[in-house]
């Protein structure tokens, strides 16, 4: 594939991610004091441009469809061969390989977690020389000592995050895009956590457990 072909894309993509909530504005959202004080951190970003278009705040879940479609239509625009383009990465092909891995790897700690902790630890072993180690030494710490695998399940998905933040130090290819559309999909997941959230009263500190890192 023609690297340059993409070069205008990525060209718009770097001026979209700049818009993307980073941390600062995620945890504003958190430790706002209501709904509403969370829900007005949106008009820092794109998606005030959909307000006009809802019935309300409640009806944020309208905001975030209208959202999501603006991006799947700026892809398309942008690149036309997008989807045929992007499965012929190595890029996508290692997003997916480590996705698929993380998932039988839960599955089977899953079906081992009744044979007892050393067997547990023992079997650990064998994915030594993987880049999951850390992950699953410290996801299996927490659910150890909590009996949950909520700390497991977030450093899968933040491993899966930071790969695709490789792509931000890639300036030709259709790789930026990909993790745009990525980074999109999870940010609107974590925007969809936080309202939820607070419209049903729970802790901040219960709200940011189910919150994973941020793309910028």
């Amino acid at each position: 594939m023609n690297q340059t072909k993409y070069a205008y894309a990525v060209g718009r993509i770097r001026a979209k991610e700049v818009k993307l909530l980073d941390e600062n504005k995620v945890t504003r959202m958190v430790d706002a004091t209501s709904f509403e004080s969370a829900f007005e951190i949106l008009a820092e970003s794109d998606y005030v441009e959909h307000f006009g278009k809802i019935s309300g705040s409640k009806d944020f879940e309208k905001a975030l469809e209208l959202e999501w479609n603006n991006v799947k239509k700026l892809i398309k625009t942008l690149a036309p061969d997008f989807e045929k383009d992007s499965s012929k990465t190595i890029f996508l092909k290692n997003y997916l390989k480590a996705k698929t891995d993380l998932e039988k790897i839960k599955t089977a700690i899953l079906e081992k977690r009744t044979e007892g902790k050393d067997k547990l630890e023992e079997w650990l072993k064998t994915l030594k020389y993987t880049p999951y180690l850390k992950i699953l030494e410290n996801g299996l710490d927490f659910y150890f000592k909590n009996n949950s695998f909520s700390e497991l399940e977030k450093l899968m998905d933040n491993f899966l995050i930071n790969y695709y933040k490789r792509a931000r130090y890639i300036n030709l290819g259709v790789e930026p895009l990909i993790a745009y559309e990525f980074a999109k999909e999870t940010e609107i997941k974590t925007i969809r956590t936080i309202l939820v959230g607070k419209l049903n009263n729970l802790p901040t500190s219960t709200i940011k457990e189910h919150l994973r890192e941020t793309y910028v």
